[in-house]
């Protein structure tokens, strides 16, 4: 089933480039002194922005000190935007619908905690063969 895009409907995406969140940036988006005053510690964090558009907020992130940045989004042309305006190598942008960045990431999460078993396992077994002094 391909994935709704209509960013990229270019009557659609002439109109929303001329929004005050797509100008102004987050100080445009009337849910920002909302959501900035939630946001965690970034620094030295890595972030992952699904739907990230314009690439605002990956820009935020990284001028709070996140160590990386990740933006996913299915339109290219808000992806073509957030290159344009981001000068930073800490910062990647990845076209993609959200739905399969979500099922990559829990698919990662269950390995990571399929291998971490492992690990602990075998510890575990290893632990019994040896004599604490």
């Amino acid at each position: 089933m391909m994935k709704q895009n209509k960013y990229d409907d270019e009557h659609f995406f002439s109109a929303y480039e001329k929004m005050p969140r797509s100008v102004k940036g987050l100080e445009g988006a009337g849910e920002w002194h909302v959501l900035k005053a939630l946001m965690p510690e970034l620094r030295n964090k890595n972030v992952l922005d699904l739907g990230c558009g314009f690439g605002w907020h990956c820009r935020y992130v990284r001028e709070q000190k996140a160590s990386l940045v990740i933006g996913v989004d299915i339109s290219e042309k808000m992806l073509q935007k957030a290159r344009e305006n981001t000068d930073d190598p800490l910062i990647s942008y990845i076209k993609m619908p959200i739905e399969k960045s979500i099922l990559q990431i829990l698919n990662l999460m269950w390995s990571l905690v399929r291998w971490l078993f492992t690990i602990l396992s075998r510890l575990k077994k290893s632990a019994k063969k040896f004599t604490i002094v």
